[in-house]
C-alpha cells in the first residue's frame, strides 16, 4: 500500500487544506504554470486529489497534453473522478496522439462532448495519421472493442510502394531551364539598372576613352543627380500615371491585387471590398487575387479568379531566399498571363520577392494599401521598398498614419475613410439571424470573437467571457468561431456557434460585442453602432490595437481591458448587460462613424489605368 508523507510524519489536515486553497487561488487567477507545480507538489507528496485535479487541468490549459494524459490515466487507475474528467482526458489524449486511449474513452463514456459525435471527431484525428501507421492503430482498436462504423471504414488498402532513394528533407530554388532562364533576365535587367553598375559603366568608358576622364569631375555629380531623380520624382506630379500612357494602352484592363494574410482578415477584407467597388463602377475590368490567404472559396463565390500561395510558416523549415524565389516566379507567372494594366499590394511587411516581380513590369501601375495604428517599436520595412510603388493608399483608422516617407520620395499618397465590406444596406434585416438561429425575439444576444488565436492564446479570455454571459439567463451568446481558426466545443446553455464570413452581415440581430481590436472588427463595430467590449490582442507584431481601441474608449462607444482576469471580464460582462448602458454607448457611436472608404480607393485606382 502507498504511504504518503503526511501519513508517516503524523502531519494534521490543517496544512493540507490551507495548501489546497494557494492551489485553487493560482489555477482561479490563470496563474497555470504556478497552479501546475504546486498541484504535482500536493499530489506527490500529500496524495492529495485536489491536486491531481489542477495539475491535469492546469498541464491542459498549457497546452502539456502529453503530461495532462499521463495525471489522467493516473486518476483512472486509482479510481479518482476529476472535474470533467471524461471530456478533459478525451482531449489530452487526441492532442497528445494517444488515440487508443481517447478510443478506449469513447467506448466506456459515450456521452464525452453533450450534443456532440464524439466517435466523428475520434474518426477525423485518426483521419490524419500516415498511412504507414494506420492500419497498426485501427487493428489494436479492435482488439480492444468492436469498430464502429465510423472508423472500420477507414482501414487502408495495403499498397506497395517504389522506394525514394536520397531524398533529403530539403527546400532547393526552382531549377525549370525556361524558369532559370527568365529569373537570369530578370536578374540582369536589375543590376543593369542599379546605380551601382551605372557608375562602374560610367568610370569604364572614361577608361576606355581616356579623355572623357578629364570631365569625371562633372560628369560624375551629374550622373549622380540623375539617379536621385530617377529614384526620387518630384513631390508636385499631378498623378501616379506612367510617363507613357501608350504603354499602358499595351497592356489589358486587368488589376492584380495581392492581399496577405493567414492569421487575420484584415488585408484580405480592405482589398476584396475595392475589389467589388471596382467591379460595379466598370463591369469589363477583370480583377485577380494572389494571395496567401486559404480562404479562396470567398473571392471564387464574387466571381474572382484566385491564385494561392502558402505563407511560408505553412511550409517546414523553408528559408526567406526559397519563399521569395517561389513568390517571384508565381507572380511573374500571373503577370505574363494576365498583362495586367495595375497591381495593388496590402500588407504591412513588403516581400523581396514580390519586389523583384512588380520592378520587372515598369508600365504597370504599382500601389501599396497601407494601413495605420503601427506600433512605435515594429519592424521597419526594407529601405527601397517604397520606391517600387507609384501610389500610396493610407485607409483611414482611429490613430492617423505617419506618410512623410511617401512625400520625400514623391509617391502620389491617398487617403481615405476606414474600409469595410459591407455598406449600411448589405447588412441583413434585425431579425433574420435570430430565426435561423432559434433566438427568442425578446432574447438580448451577446456576439463573441477574440480572433483565430493563431497569435495569442485566447482561450482563457474566451472561457471566462461565456461563463459570464451564460450567468445571465436572458443573454443567449453567439460565438463566432474564425474559419481559419481551431473548432471549440462548449458546453453552455443559450450558446450558438457562428462559423461563417462576414459576420457583419448580422450586426444588426446582437445587442453587444466582444472583440478583440482588429482593423476589420473596430470599425464593423463603429459602422454599426455595436456596443462593445474589447480586449485589444498585445501579441500582434506591428499592429497596435491597444492605441485604436482606446480612441473608441474615450468617445465612450467602447469598453476596453487591457489585462484580462476572470473577475475583470465577469466585471465587465455584467456591465454590458445593462441596457441604458448600451443605450448610452450606441449613441456615441455616431462620433466615430464615417462612410466607407472602399469606393473613395476603388475610384482613385481606376483613374490610373483610364
Amino acid at each position: 500500500m502507498k504511504l504518503y508523507f503526511h501519513e508517516v510524519v503524523g502531519l494534521s489536515s490543517w496544512p493540507v487544506q490551507r495548501y489546497r486553497k494557494r492551489v485553487r487561488d493560482s489555477y482561479n487567477s490563470s496563474n497555470y504554470k504556478k497552479s501546475l507545480k504546486q498541484g504535482l507538489f500536493l499530489w506527490r507528496l500529500f496524495g492529495d486529489k485536489v491536486g491531481l485535479d489542477v495539475a491535469a487541468r492546469s498541464s491542459l490549459r498549457l497546452r502539456k497534453y502529453h503530461l495532462s494524459a499521463k495525471l489522467y490515466r493516473i486518476a483512472n487507475k486509482n479510481n479518482i473522478k476529476l472535474r470533467d474528467n471524461a471530456i478533459n482526458h478525451f482531449e489530452a489524449e487526441v492532442k497528445s496522439g494517444g488515440l487508443l486511449e481517447a478510443f478506449k474513452l469513447v467506448k466506456s463514456t459515450q456521452n464525452i462532448y453533450p450534443e456532440k459525435n464524439t466517435l466523428a471527431l475520434l474518426a477525423k484525428e485518426i483521419g490524419k495519421v500516415p498511412k504507414d501507421e494506420l492500419f497498426s492503430l485501427i487493428k489494436k482498436m479492435n482488439e480492444y472493442d468492436n469498430l464502429p462504423s465510423e472508423i472500420a471504414n477507414m482501414v487502408p488498402d495495403i499498397v506497395t510502394e517504389i522506394p525514394i532513394k536520397d531524398n533529403e528533407k530539403v527546400y532547393t530554388l526552382l531549377q525549370n531551364d525556361v524558369i532559370d532562364s527568365e529569373r537570369y533576365k530578370r536578374e540582369i535587367i536589375r543590376l543593369s539598372e542599379s546605380s551601382s553598375y551605372r557608375i562602374g559603366q560610367h568610370l569604364t568608358d572614361s577608361y576606355r576613352k581616356p579623355w572623357k576622364i578629364l570631365f569625371l569631375p562633372l560628369s560624375l555629380p551629374l550622373l549622380a543627380l540623375n539617379l536621385v531623380k530617377e529614384n526620387n520624382p518630384p513631390v508636385d506630379l499631378p498623378s501616379f500615371l506612367p510617363s507613357n500612357p501608350s504603354k499602358i494602352n499595351s497592356l489589358r484592363r486587368c488589376i492584380v491585387l495581392f492581399p496577405t494574410n493567414g492569421v487575420g482578415f484584415g488585408h484580405f477584407t480592405r482589398l476584396l471590398s475595392i475589389a467589388k467597388r471596382m467591379r460595379s463602377m466598370d463591369s469589363q475590368l477583370e480583377i485577380i487575387f494572389f494571395t496567401t490567404m486559404p480562404t479562396l472559396h470567398i473571392t471564387e463565390n464574387d466571381g474572382f479568379p484566385s491564385y494561392h500561395i502558402p505563407g511560408r510558416y505553412r511550409y517546414e523549415d523553408m528559408g526567406a531566399k526559397e519563399w521569395n524565389s517561389l513568390a517571384e516566379e508565381m507572380l511573374s507567372l500571373i503577370f505574363s498571363l494576365h498583362r495586367p494594366s495595375a497591381f495593388i499590394f496590402d500588407g504591412s511587411y513588403p516581400y523581396r520577392g514580390m519586389l523583384n516581380a512588380i520592378k520587372n513590369h515598369p508600365n504597370v501601375v504599382k500601389v501599396w494599401l497601407r494601413r495605420g495604428a503601427l506600433k512605435s517599436d515594429t519592424k521597419s520595412i526594407p529601405s527601397d521598398s517604397l520606391s517600387h510603388f507609384d501610389g500610396v493608399i493610407i485607409p483611414g483608422d482611429s490613430v492617423q498614419n505617419d506618410s512623410e516617407k511617401e512625400s520625400d520620395l514623391g509617391i502620389a499618397t491617398m487617403r481615405c475613410n476606414p474600409i469595410t465590406l459591407l455598406d449600411s444596406d448589405d447588412v441583413s434585416d434585425k431579425g433574420t439571424f435570430r430565426s435561423r438561429m432559434g433566438i427568442p425575439e425578446e432574447a438580448t444576444v451577446a456576439y463573441v470573437q477574440l480572433g483565430a488565436g493563431r497569435i495569442n492564446n485566447i482561450n482563457n479570455d474566451l472561457l471566462h467571457t461565456l461563463e459570464a454571459l451564460n450567468n445571465h439567463k436572458n443573454i443567449y451568446t453567439v460565438f463566432a468561431e474564425s474559419i481559419i481558426g481551431d473548432r471549440h466545443y462548449f458546453n453552455f446553455d443559450r450558446l450558438r456557434t457562428l462559423r461563417d464570413y462576414p459576420n457583419s452581415m448580422f450586426f444588426n440581430d446582437f445587442d453587444f460585442a466582444v472583440m478583440a481590436g482588429g482593423y476589420n472588427s473596430y470599425h464593423e463595430a463603429i459602422q454599426s453602432g455595436l456596443p462593445t467590449l474589447c480586449f485589444p490582442n498585445l501579441n500582434t507584431g506591428k499592429d497596435d490595437q491597444l492605441l485604436r481601441c482606446n480612441v473608441a474608449h474615450k468617445a465612450g462607444m467602447m469598453a476596453v481591458i487591457e489585462t484580462r482576469s476572470r473577475k475583470k471580464i465577469h466585471a465587465a460582462i455584467d456591465r454590458m448587460a445593462d441596457s441604458k448602458v448600451r443605450d448610452t454607448m450606441r449613441s456615441r457611436a455616431s462620433i466615430l462613424q464615417r462612410e466607407n472608404g472602399a469606393k473613395e480607393a476603388a475610384k482613385w485606382i481606376l483613374s490610373s489605368i483610364k
